[in-house]
C-alpha cells in the first residue's frame, strides 16, 4: 500500500524514577520532572496516560480501615463475599447498587457509573502493614482536565490525558 503522508503510528514511552506519591502532592509538577529526567518530550495529539493509583494517592484518597464501622448491610454482605466487613462498607459508601455478590467479590455500580469489582477499592501499591485501602478519584475527569491543562498551558500545544487501572 502507498502513502503520499506518513501513516500514523504509536509510540509508548514509560518514564523511570517516578517517585512514591503523597497526600497533596503536584502530579503535573512531577509528572513534568520525570520526562525531563527521562529525555521524553511531549507533542501536539500526545496523550499521557496517568495511574489511576497515583491519582487517588495525591488526592487523598485513602481510607483507614480501622475508622470504619460496619453496618449490619456490611455485615451480612461480607460473610456472602467471605470479605472484612469494614472493606464491605468501604465499598458499599463508594457504590450506587451492589449488582452481584459472591465469595471473593463485590459487584457494583460505583458513584461514577462504572460497573466494577469491589467500587475500585485498592490495597496494591500501599504498605501491606497499613490499615489502608486506596478508593477511585472523586473526579476522574477533573483530575485529567487539570493535568491537561497544565502541559497545554505549558507548551502551547494540544494533548490529552487518561487516567487509567494498571
Amino acid at each position: 500500500m502507498y502513502f503520499k503522508t506518513t501513516p500514523p503510528s504509536i509510540s509508548l514511552f514509560a518514564p523511570t524514577g517516578f517517585p512514591m506519591i503523597e497526600k497533596k502532592d503536584d502530579l503535573s509538577n512531577l509528572v513534568l520532572t520525570c520526562l525531563d529526567r527521562n529525555e521524553i518530550s511531549i507533542e501536539t495529539n500526545d496523550i499521557i496516560a496517568i495511574a489511576q493509583k497515583i491519582v487517588s494517592k495525591a488526592e487523598g484518597r485513602l481510607m483507614k480501615l480501622s475508622d470504619v464501622k460496619p453496618t449490619q448491610k456490611a455485615v451480612r454482605l461480607a460473610r456472602q463475599a467471605n470479605k472484612d466487613p469494614r472493606l464491605v462498607e468501604s465499598i458499599l459508601g463508594e457504590a450506587n447498587e451492589i449488582i452481584r455478590a459472591e465469595k471473593g467479590i463485590l459487584v457494583v455500580e460505583h458513584k461514577l457509573g462504572h460497573i466494577l469489582a469491589n467500587a475500585g477499592i485498592d490495597r496494591s501499591n500501599i504498605a501491606r502493614t497499613s490499615d489502608h485501602v486506596l478508593l477511585l478519584p472523586k473526579d476522574p475527569d477533573a483530575s485529567a482536565r487539570k493535568i491537561k491543562n497544565y502541559f497545554q498551558g505549558l507548551y502551547k500545544i494540544k494533548i490529552g490525558v487518561l487516567i487509567t487501572d494498571s
